[in-house]
């Protein structure tokens, strides 16, 4: 994804949503505060796609968590989704699940891996978000 990229969408139990894509990359860095500024509110979810093969997955999240407590003065959660799951050891994802955890941040929400390749694997991430929500 390039840029910022909001998704509209009514839903029947939540009413309007957006969805923000900020995508990772570094040009857009910039960006990304100012947007933060002018959408976060009371009770917004973000969920931290990092990429679970690459070395660098451990920087990548703390990177992610110092923005939005530096970035953000409002009440929210923070759902780590590990994608490319299915590329490293089961030993691996137990490991990079105790790093996380290791982190004690009050604002991550749940730290799950999913498979992106099967959309019926997002499951356990809508369940996540409507535990959050009510």
């Amino acid at each position: 994804t390039s840029g910022i990229v909001p998704f509209h969408f009514e839903s029947k139990h939540y009413g309007p949503v957006t969805f923000y894509d900020y995508s990772g990359h570094r040009e857009y860095y910039s960006g990304h505060s100012e947007m933060l500024n002018n959408v976060t509110h009371h009770g917004c979810i973000f969920i931290l796609v990092i990429n679970i093969s690459e070395e660098s997955y451990f920087k990548s999240v703390l990177y992610w968590l110092k923005f939005l407590e530096s970035s953000s003065n409002t009440q929210y959660h923070i759902i780590v989704v590990f994608s490319h799951s299915d590329k490293v050891s089961s030993k691996y994802k137990s490991e990079c699940f105790e790093t996380i955890s290791s982190v004690k941040s009050p604002k991550i929400a749940s730290v799950i891996a999913l498979d992106c390749r099967y959309p019926s694997s997002t499951g356990e991430l809508k369940s996540i978000m409507k535990s959050i929500c009510h």
